[in-house]
């Protein structure tokens, strides 16, 4: 048992350095303190090292790396992920399989199971998704879609609605609009994202929800004005949290779509 314990706290000590240096944006210390983990722990509990390693190498623009680790570690989780890119036919069949199991599901009965306590694998999931979301988008890969999809699927069946999950449900109504044209829906899974936030700390997937949101959902519905202010608002947060790539984004539509209103 001492032993068990031992292990436990020394892990946890090399997963604080490693998130310390994370933060202080020293890779190489990153990669040594992971490192050790990877070697001594189990597949399980090395999940949350391998996520900060994804992002201190995202924050170096190594995006490919990056989605090349995400993509593996959801295979080894037991997802099924095609070797090669999705292509339009196997998106829009997911879009279409996710939406059928999506829309047996009200607003009001999402909301309600908001406090249902999940564990930490279940959260450690949605926490490597969202540490994809910045490289796949980047890439514009198409396997944002397709996780996306797949992570909306996994909270539906196992009751999973928190902020990481949130990041999934803004990014099925960002592509409910983009690849079904169905405004009206993009809107109401973009509403349900939100509510999702309501009450909790700000993360950065606050920041991911609220730029999906205001920059390629609500602006077909309010005043590109509000749509800018709105993406400044998410800047600002962005840069309290510590999410400086997806600030920069919204900063930069943000002062687009002001130009846009002729301010």
């Amino acid at each position: 048992e001492y032993i068990t314990i031992g292990k436990k706290l020394c892990f946890g000590l090399y997963e604080g350095a490693a998130a310390a240096s994370l933060a202080t944006r020293k890779g190489d210390l990153v990669e040594y303190y992971t490192s050790f983990i990877f070697q001594h722990a189990s597949f399980e509990n090395s999940l949350p090292s391998w996520i900060i390693l994804m992002l201190s190498i995202e924050s170096s623009g190594r995006y490919n790396e990056v989605l090349e680790k995400g993509i593996n570690l959801f295979r080894r989780l037991g997802f099924v992920i095609p070797l090669s890119p999705p292509g339009p036919t196997e998106i829009m069949a997911s879009l279409l399989s996710t939406s059928q199991m999506a829309s047996s599901f009200t607003l009001s009965q999402i909301v309600d199971s908001r406090h249902y306590p999940i564990d930490d694998h279940k959260r450690n999931l949605f926490k490597l998704y969202t540490a994809l979301i910045i490289s796949t988008y980047a890439l514009s890969s198409p396997y944002l879609p397709l996780l996306s999809f797949e992570m909306v699927q996994y909270s539906l069946r196992n009751t999973v609605f928190t902020p990481e999950s949130a990041v999934a449900f803004a990014a099925l109504g960002y592509f409910k609009v983009i690849l079904a044209q169905n405004y009206l829906r993009g809107k109401f899974w973009a509403n349900v994202a939100l509510e999702m936030l309501k009450n909790s700390r700000p993360i950065s997937a606050t920041v991911q929800v609220n730029f999906t949101v205001n920059a390629y959902i609500m602006t077909w519905f309010v005043p590109m004005r509000e749509s800018s202010r709105k993406l400044f608002e998410t800047y600002r947060l962005g840069m309290k949290v510590g999410d400086f790539t997806m600030s920069m984004y919204a900063l930069g539509l943000s002062l687009r779509y002001a130009l846009l209103e002729g301010e």
